[in-house]
């Protein structure tokens, strides 16, 4: 898709979400800090690396209350990672993006 193509997309509410590639890093949720500790666990644990970055800026842009931490995986584990994180937190996971 084009980037006009893609404005267009995003002007008429169309939320298309390509597929990420098997090398690249993907973000699997956005969470308060204290929990993506603990589904960052839940993952390893499951045998699915991931990484934290702790967002302890969000809180300034009114995005969240409090220090929020975004988990992040490789492309060709992604569809286990949210299916995992959806299990551990009893609901589908959102990111910074939505």
């Amino acid at each position: 898709m084009s980037a006009t193509g893609g404005i267009r997309a995003w002007l008429r509410g169309e939320n298309v979400r390509r597929t990420p590639r098997d090398d690249e890093m993907v973000e699997v949720a956005w969470l308060p800090l204290w929990q993506s500790h603990l589904v960052s666990h839940g993952l390893w644990e499951r045998g699915i690396p991931n990484a934290i970055s702790e967002d302890h800026t969000s809180h300034l842009r009114f995005a969240a209350r409090g220090p929020m931490g975004r988990i992040f995986v490789l492309g060709i584990r992604y569809e286990a990672a949210v299916a995992a994180a959806t299990e551990l937190i009893g609901d589908e996971p959102i990111t910074q993006h939505r």
